[in-house]
């Protein structure tokens, strides 16, 4: 061998080694942000299952709470359906009017009328599930 084909040889080995360590210090940089990135993605992760679980708990509440106001509803609807029926009957109407507290519930019954319009509330709950 030649000295030009000895010193080719070397300058590719040299070339070589410089190469693979640029890409080591490259690939564990690389390495680093991966890291980074996965251990914000999980955070992210757990925060996001927290909030998920919450919003649950959330959503259970007021569907509770909505089952409750629409026994309440369906109460007050039974007893003005009672109500109502109670004046075609002459003999009832003289108890009502004799008692006078009978006089004195429908307004309440009537007041209580406003409470279906809250019942729209639960399909936003909906969405947010």
């Amino acid at each position: 061998m030649t000295k030009i084909t000895r010193k080719t040889i070397m300058v590719i080995a040299i070339l070589v080694v410089i190469i693979l360590i640029a890409s080591r210090i490259y690939i564990e940089s690389n390495i680093v942000n991966t890291n980074t990135i996965l251990s914000d993605y999980n955070a992210r992760k757990e925060d996001l299952i927290v909030k998920q679980q919450q919003l649950q708990i959330q959503i259970n509440n007021l569907n509770v709470s909505l089952q409750q106001e629409v026994a309440k509803q369906k109460n007050l609807t039974n007893q003005i359906t009672a109500l109502k029926g109670q004046p075609n009957n002459p003999s009832t109407q003289v108890n009502q009017v004799s008692s006078s507290a009978p006089a004195s519930s429908p307004p309440p019954a009537s007041s209580p009328a406003p409470s279906p319009p809250p019942t729209p509330t639960p399909p936003p709950v909906t969405r947010a599930s």
